[in-house]
């Protein structure tokens, strides 16, 4: 994941988010220099845990991660049932691409272009104790390699997610919180780990002069989350420094059809939106796309 940092302006950024868009993609450090530390650079095998988007440490480096994360409902949770068919049962299968430069549309077009790729099944599985009260656990198992052959890895994440909801009138907003871990083991024998736990908000609120295209009514979505990363993995940069990952911040805004999900083919999207992330020292900045609120993640 560590490429040679790239121009952005503003018109970059537009064209890099409408092709993540048109691909159907869905979809944190604090500054230090720890020179004399003894263990490996972040590994590409985590770009699956970060998602898609455009990612900047400091002014130096740029990642760009392609995330298409198809998903298959099996079964809705239902608080009313017993037993087993309370549950909801959803299966996944995300493939990951990391990206050498997003300057134009045709970069994803060109193959020789795509740095690394993975793909990482897995299975979500959502208890509701209630109406209000629902939680869930993951768990992916994948493997990924480098497009050109030198290393390849098997990767793992997991994870238990809450979320306790409230209504205030016509406004829905929940408490959100997660911990999570992801690790992987190379062909060359290295390994790695990364943990954390998330905590934050999100609402949701009908706005009557907002509608779609076909005059459907649209909801306003947004949210705030803390992450706090507890191994302080490093970003290694092209001018051999380090900087540690500590904690990220993330505020999201999007726009939803309030009759349900936006079908486009054979993809459907519960949400079109934009993510800033940054570290609380600002070293850290990223843009992703929000598709989905933090506990569908």
């Amino acid at each position: 994941m560590n490429r040679k940092p790239g121009v952005f302006p503003r018109r970059l950024c537009r064209q890099a988010l409408a092709g993540l868009c048109l691909l159907t993609a869905a979809g944190a450090c604090q500054a230090a220099e720890p020179a004399q530390r003894q263990v490996d650079p972040v590994h590409w095998a985590f770009a699956a845990f970060l998602g898609s988007g455009w990612y900047r440490l400091g002014q130096e480096q740029d990642v760009f991660v392609l995330r298409v994360p198809p998903r298959w409902r099996y079964r809705e949770p239902d608080p009313q049932a017993d037993g087993r068919e309370r549950l909801g049962v959803e299966f996944q299968f995300p493939m990951t691409l990391g990206l050498h430069r997003l300057e134009e549309f045709g970069d994803f077009l060109d193959t020789g272009n795509i740095g690394t790729v993975s793909f990482t099944p897995g299975v979500e599985v959502e208890y509701p104790f209630s109406a209000r009260w629902r939680l869930r656990w993951y768990g992916h198992l994948g493997w990924g390699t480098d497009t050109e052959g030198r290393e390849s890895a098997w990767m793992v994440d997991s994870g238990i997610k809450s979320r306790l909801g409230f209504r205030h009138g016509s406004l829905d907003w929940g408490l959100v919180s997660e911990v999570f871990y992801a690790g992987y083991r190379s062909s060359l024998d290295r390994t790695g780990s990364l943990g954390g736990v998330l905590a934050g908000l999100d609402f949701s609120h009908p706005v009557s002069a907002l509608r779609s295209g076909r005059g459907e009514p649209l909801d306003l979505k947004w949210d705030l989350t803390y992450t706090w990363f507890g191994d302080n993995p490093l970003f290694q940069l092209q001018t051999g420094s380090f900087k540690a990952i500590e904690d990220a911040w993330a505020v999201g805004v999007a726009f939803a059809r309030r009759a349900g999900p936006t079908r486009i083919g054979r993809f459907k999207f519960a949400r079109f939106g934009l993510s800033y992330r940054f570290s609380s020292d600002g070293e850290f900045r990223a843009i992703t796309l929000n598709f989905r609120a933090p506990f569908d993640r």
